[in-house]
Order: structure tokens, then C-alpha cells, then sequence
């Protein structure tokens, strides 16, 4: 778990923000003690002695950006239906990075700590995301995507 600002003690009142890091095959599944909840990075504000657990599960489906692929879409083009796809933190820009396509499969795609830390960033090239199905390729009824902040997205003669 790291914690931001990073201190032996903390004060009554002193802001703190948690962020659980999985390593590779696992997932954050939720916190437990003191605080509640799944979002993660998630803020708390210190009450004396406090006992905070981050709780993790496996996940034999997830692939990881960049470690497994290079880019995020491919990923999605080399993943199989149900897979969870899990980006770490950083700036993904470039051809594989925009106009991400998840081929009629239902996936979850997700960032690791979430939309400040996860920037997808479409360099006025094109869009974060396409979401086109056909009776031959709908778009996957269980597709998740979240925790992304989409930048400089720009597809011509479609209003931006």
C-alpha cells in the first residue's frame, strides 16, 4: 500500500491518500477495517489508530499494460472473451493507444490507480475509445471500461 503523504505518524485530521498496488495475477478487490469500500486511490482523513487493509483476489485473466503487451490495444486484440486488462499508470499515446478497439468482446479494461494516474492521450489523431457493433460483431454486453481520463481526442466532421 502506499500512502501519500508518506509519514510514520499521522495527526488527527491529516489528510492521507491510500493507493493499493497488486502485484502481477492479482486484482484490488476492496479495503477492510477502519474504511470500507472499493474505490482505489481512496482519501481518508486520520482518527487516532486506525487499522486499514487493502484486500486483493486472484485474477488468472488479467493481462497488464505494458508488461504483457506493449499497448492497450494490443491487448484487447490479443485478449480472449472475459479477460481483464489492467493498465499501470502512466501517459499511452500513439496509433495503439487511440481509436482502441475491443473486437465485439466482453472485456474489462481498467486502470490500475485510477484516472489521474492513467491518461490516455489521443493526440488530436482520433478517439479514446470506438464502440461499433453489427449484427456479426455486436459490442460485448459485459465490457467495462473505467478509471481512464481521455485527452486530445479529435475525430474529423464529427463534432470534435
Amino acid at each position: 500500500m502506499i500512502k501519500d503523504p508518506d509519514k510514520a505518524n499521522y495527526c488527527d485530521g491529516d489528510e492521507v491518500l491510500l493507493t493499493a498496488t497488486a502485484e502481477q495475477g492479482y486484482t484490488f478487490s476492496h479495503w477492510s477495517g477502519d474504511i470500507s469500500g472499493d474505490a482505489n486511490p481512496i482519501s481518508i482523513q486520520s482518527n487516532g489508530n486506525m487499522s486499514i487493509t487493502a484486500n486483493f483476489e486472484a485474477c488468472p485473466t488479467c493481462i497488464y499494460v505494458p508488461q504483457d503487451y506493449g499497448s492497450i490495444q494490443e491487448a484487447l486484440t490479443n485478449s480472449q472473451e472475459g479477460a481483464t486488462i489492467i493498465v499501470r499508470d502512466g501517459i499511452y499515446d500513439g496509433p495503439n493507444n487511440r481509436n482502441l478497439d475491443f473486437g465485439g468482446k466482453s472485456i474489462t479494461l481498467r486502470s490500475e490507480n485510477g484516472p489521474e494516474n492513467c491518461i490516455i492521450d489521443c493526440e488530436g489523431a482520433g478517439r479514446g475509445f470506438i464502440f461499433e457493433g453489427s449484427f456479426e460483431a455486436p459490442i460485448g454486453a459485459d465490457t467495462i471500461v473505467d478509471g481512464f481520463t481521455i485527452k486530445n481526442g479529435d475525430v474529423p466532421d464529427s463534432g470534435g
